[in-house]
């Protein structure tokens, strides 16, 4: 990682405008991916196709402006419906998904059975208004309303999200594509077979785009609100519309079955008993040149028993001010031996008088620490330089660098101030875990692994 950041950050910028790319997985052909700029020619080739959809089926089915009109306000409440019902289930009845656990893989097949049932249900509901709808507006109009609601979709993902536009123009394209041709005379003379295979190959792209997206948002991004995995069932279902319109009575019925079996046998499962999530370590190792001395540190919080033995010599916390100045916040300290940390290795080389009043020094962390803080107090920059790197040139009222994967390069500061302050820069490096040979022993705790930090810190003053 540190590799690739010295590399892309040397690299020259490109100023000009770059379209990005699109990608998405394809079962057993792996990434695919296409230039961002194809996104709006493609998304232009689906609205162009929908009204050609129309005018076909306006032509040979009979298709009325009201009809369509109609159906184009009921399809977007019906997808409403089915999200408003799936987060009303999850947050009124929690005994259903009481096995929920994202942390835990055995946990997902429980997940998946709730998933699994609430979408059978909603297909069901969904098919069942299709066919109320398709009653009063006609099955073309009903079938045309769906698809063109997911074209302003498309639209509007174009616009504020084209790396997902994919999940929006494949299928509906194929879509479109396969209603379209089924109004054609040579393919309407077809075997009721081959023209039911016309109609699996326009669903077919949001079965293998859709299918994944709607299983990993429902197990990673948000369970509990079930807004995202019912929009992509309903994006499914939508698609769908041409192939449902042909299903019969027993289809609604059975996934109706199958829906309330899917919630009974993941209510089923016992409640998950959560182990106690980790902690993160508050602790802090200090290590400060100016007072020659290190320290345990805690932010002003409760503690725990072997925490209140660490700092026995407190007993609430305290403004530190021989190291961090009146200003500094409440914690809690103690006194540390001094041999976790090497000092930041620093040569002062120039201590420049005004009227060019700057300061030259290097740097170099013996602790090849991946992370270094250098703070400008008492003055204000006017051009600072590292290596011979410009990173500030105009005038500022404070600054703070912060360094990330330098180990232990030399590092060369100049730091231009204005007019003839004495003024100082704070360094500190920032090094992730704690010297755990120098703490007293502790009780078996889950602590996250290196969460606790130790800080070697000088101060330089220029006169």
């Amino acid at each position: 990682m540190l590799r690739l950041t010295r590399e892309f950050g040397g690299a020259r910028i490109d100023p000009r405008p770059s379209n990005g790319q699109v990608y998405f997985a394809l079962p057993f052909a792996g990434m695919v991916h296409y230039s961002g700029a194809l996104v709006w020619p493609l998304t232009s080739l689906t609205c162009l196709l929908l009204a050609a959809t129309v005018c076909i089926a306006m032509h040979r089915s009979s298709v009325r402006y009201p009809a369509l009109l109609q159906a184009l306000f009921i399809v977007p409440s019906i997808a409403v419906a089915l999200g408003i019902g799936a987060w009303q289930l999850w947050v009124h009845v929690p005994a259903l998904h009481s096995a929920w656990n994202p942390a835990a893989p055995e946990h997902a097949r429980h997940a998946l059975l709730y998933l699994a049932g609430v979408c059978a249900l909603c297909a069901a509901f969904f098919i069942a208004t299709q066919r109320q709808l398709a009653r009063r507006t006609g099955t073309a109009a009903a079938m045309l309303s769906s698809l063109a609601c997911l074209v302003l979709v498309l639209l509007l993902a174009s616009w504020l999200a084209p790396g997902t536009s994919y999940l929006l123009v494949w299928p509906v394209l194929a879509a479109l594509a396969a209603f379209a041709g089924l109004h054609v005379r040579r393919v309407a003379a077809w075997p009721p077979a081959a023209r039911c295979a016309v109609l699996l190959a326009g669903v077919l792209p949001a079965v293998v785009l859709v299918l994944p997206v709607l299983r990993d948002s429902y197990l990673v991004l948000s369970p509990q609100r079930m807004n995202i995995p019912v929009a992509m069932l309903a994006l499914l279902l939508a698609v769908s519309t041409p192939l449902l319109a042909h299903a019969r009575r027993y289809v609604a019925r059975t996934l109706l079955a199958a829906g309330l079996g899917g919630l009974a046998l993941a209510g089923s499962a016992g409640p998950f008993t959560e182990e106690p999530p980790l902690q993160a370590n508050a602790l802090v190792y200090y290590k400060d040149m100016p007072s020659w001395d290190a320290y345990w540190l805690h932010p002003a919080a409760d503690l725990d028993p072997w925490q209140k033995t660490l700092f026995a010599n407190l007993k609430e916390p305290h403004i530190f001010v021989n190291v961090f100045g009146w200003q500094s916040p409440r914690q809690w300290y103690a006194w540390a031996p001094r041999d976790g940390l090497a000092f930041p290795l620093v040569r002062i080389l120039r201590n420049g008088k005004a009227p060019g009043r700057h300061a030259d020094f290097t740097l170099v962390s013996q602790n090849r620490a991946p992370q270094i803080r250098l703070q400008v107090t008492g003055a204000r920059p006017t051009r600072v330089t590292m290596n011979g790197r410009v990173l500030l040139d105009l005038e500022a009222k404070s600054l703070t660098i912060i360094l990330y994967g330098m180990e232990d390069a030399p590092l060369q500061f100049r730091i231009e101030v204005l007019s003839d302050p004495i003024f100082a820069v704070r360094i500190e490096e920032v090094v992730p875990g704690l010297p755990e040979h120098l703490l007293p022993p502790r009780p078996a705790a889950p602590l996250v692994p290196l969460s606790g930090q130790s800080i070697a810190a000088d101060t330089l003053w220029f006169y």
